[in-house]
């Protein structure tokens, strides 16, 4: 296997990105995704990798023969084909990474979102206004007190004070947000 065969996963460890050899079950993402990106209608879809039982999220890079991949526990990685496009990557990535610190994906959908080291699983706007009780009935969320403070909850016109949501089937939990506001973050 030539240097631009090898797969290489680029990874953020600490505050710099590194780079090393894929391990199998990413060089076996990496083909599958190929396949799946062979055919132009899934450039906008996300590719779904399935390693025993452990669910892998694959998007295609703006680089060529690279994939963003994003793990169940939300760590992102990158995986690319060749030496090359993964120094390239690779050098990219770690001129951008003072950006990316401050950055985290939002847990439900991905999107990128300011991350608040008081609110490590928060969710991302969109999401937030998705909110469903366990029984699926929309929930709002609200401060009922002047300059946004206080907490309260309406499900089917009654007020509140319930902190439990779901958004797309994944338990949250709702709160007043430290200087006023609501704070919705993924529980799981």
């Amino acid at each position: 296997m030539t240097n631009q065969d090898q797969i290489y996963c680029i990874y953020l460890d600490g505050t710099q990105y590194k780079m090393s050899g894929a391990r199998p079950y990413q060089c076996a993402a990496f083909h599958a995704a190929e396949v799946f990106y062979a055919d132009e209608k899934n450039n906008t879809l996300k590719y779904q990798f399935n390693n025993n039982g452990y669910i892998f999220t694959l998007k295609k890079h703006e680089l060529a023969s690279t994939y963003k991949m994003m793990k169940e526990d939300n760590t992102v990685q990158y995986l690319a084909q060749g030496d090359v496009a993964a120094n390239k990557l690779l050098e990219s990535m770690n001129a951008t990474s003072s950006v990316l610190k401050e950055t985290i994906p939002c847990p439900i959908c991905g999107k990128v979102i300011t991350y608040y080291a008081r609110y490590p699983k928060m969710v991302c706007g969109d999401c937030g206004s998705k909110t469903v009780t366990a029984t699926g009935e929309i929930i709002e969320f609200y401060n009922p007190y002047f300059l946004g403070s206080g907490f309260g909850s309406i499900v089917n016109g009654k007020k509140g004070e319930e902190h439990i949501c779901y958004i797309y089937g994944k338990k949250c939990c709702a709160g007043e947000a430290r200087f006023g506001g609501i704070v919705i973050q993924c529980c799981e």
